[in-house]
């Protein structure tokens, strides 16, 4: 008995930065974990259970579900990428639709939901311990960003959601294959083997859309780390120009990502025989493209996430789907944010003794990373996102500008985490209008 409490406790001093995220998820998902409801509404209803209840009843008998015959004159189903037929955790659900039927494999849907919300907080926290914040900072951006607005609201759909849960995770174990480089010359295999099956998983979660932006958000998060550690000389064996130092990065990275791919092949080239006969063989229309541009007026929803109604009382009234423009983190996190941007700017120092010193140009980076990914999820209220879509590839392949702001929720937290870490008690004028505020 006083060994297993000496390995409880020994857990508890060490990861307890952990519980908040999963005590959290588990609270808000309480209403359709227990007490027998599901998630039906949207996309739920209309595609993820029926198609998985139906591809589990080929399977079972004898067939492989490569056609869908109950969506208007047929379609494919395998290949349909969303399906996620091949997505692991999915595997679960057609566990449980052999011992329950299609009721227990909605049920199933809402473990699936709350999974992913504590995955995708646990990749947040890992990825903040390795920017060096504190335990207590790590859970509060693993609460901030696991259910944020943008992945709770998307509850329903289900592709993006698992989608998302990886993205963090992803960043976390590219920065650890970049640090290997630095101080080995090359990857340690663990933490390329690692990098590549979350890649994989990802690829094979079923949301083309937030892999692409992950993708791109890798290369990016490479460019702002090769210069850091170019500039304050932390790079020990990789050497050469700063230049040199992040194709170093951008190769091993293509590596990763190119062995993903061939991992996920059986699920990706059925998709890409797909993609060739639909209408987004060529392009996504501009006009289908543009419907779901980031509405300005949602902004105030960063501190007032039901000043337009909520579908859940059913007085929603603003633009579009409630779910798209839900970039809510928090009132006291986005507080937290303006205020470690603002004492970056206002000092022009270091905010922070991390283990990477220079956290001003981390914060700096992430502010125009978030004012990027903002300015493209307005679409066609700016002349960013049309030009981009006329001039560069693979955006016209893809609708919603909005759901670019995931870089955003992404950089607001990593700086809620970092304020919080090193947030003081306030004196004087700090402390007068700390309590006017309150």
């Amino acid at each position: 008995m006083r060994k297993i409490f000496s390995y409880f406790h020994y857990f508890f001093i060490n990861y307890w930065q952990f519980l908040p995220i999963f005590i959290s998820a588990f609270i808000l998902g309480s209403p359709f974990l227990f007490s027998g409801k599901v998630l039906f509404w949207g996309t739920v209803i209309l595609q993820f259970i029926p198609w998985r209840h139906y591809a589990w009843k080929l399977l079972f008998s004898g067939h492989l579900p490569l056609w869908n015959p109950l969506v208007g004159m047929g379609a494919p189903l395998f290949a349909n990428y969303q399906s996620a037929l091949l997505y692991p955790p999915n595997w679960f659900l057609f566990l449980l639709d052999s011992l329950g039927g299609i009721s227990w494999l909605a049920w199933g849907q809402g473990f699936l939901v709350v999974f992913h919300w504590c995955l995708t907080g646990a990749g947040m926290i890992c990825l903040l311990k390795w920017l060096g914040v504190g335990k207590f900072g790590q859970a509060f951006g693993g609460v901030s960003f696991g259910l944020s607005s943008y992945i709770v609201g998307r509850a329903s759909f289900l592709s993006i959601n698992a989608a998302i849960a990886w993205l963090p995770w992803i960043i976390f174990f590219n920065s650890k294959l970049m640090s290997d480089i630095n101080q080995l010359g090359k990857p340690s295999k663990r933490t390329f083997i690692i990098l590549t099956m979350v890649m994989a998983l990802q690829l094979l979660s079923g949301h083309a859309q937030t892999t692409w932006y992950t993708i791109l958000l890798i290369f990016i998060w490479n460019i702002i780390w090769g210069f850091r550690w170019g500039r304050g000389q932390k790079v020990i064996k990789t050497g050469g120009h700063i230049s040199l130092i992040i194709a170093k990065y951008w190769l091993w990275t293509a590596i990763s990502i190119f062995s993903a791919v061939l991992i996920s092949a059986v699920q990706l080239l059925p998709t890409f025989e797909y993609l060739l006969q639909s209408q987004r063989s060529s392009a996504v229309d501009i006009d289908l493209t543009m419907t779901y541009s980031f509405w300005p007026w949602r902004f105030f929803t960063l501190f007032a996430p039901g000043m337009f109604g909520s579908p859940v009382t059913g007085d929603y009234w603003g633009y579009g789907n409630y779910w798209e423009d839900a970039l809510y983190i928090g009132l006291l996190p986005i507080l937290i944010v303006l205020w470690v941007i603002i004492n970056c700017f206002k000092n022009r120092k270091d905010i922070s003794s991390t283990s990477y010193p220079g956290a001003g140009s981390i914060v700096l980076f992430l502010g125009m990373l978030s004012l990027i990914s903002l300015m493209l999820a307005l679409g066609k209220n700016l002349p960013l996102f049309p030009w981009l879509y006329r001039y560069v590839p693979s955006f016209d392949m893809f609708q919603a500008p909005t759901r670019i702001s995931i870089w955003a929720v992404f950089s607001f937290t990593i700086l809620a985490g970092f304020g919080v870490e090193y947030l003081r008690r306030p004196t004087l004028k700090s402390l007068y209008w700390t309590r006017l505020g309150t």
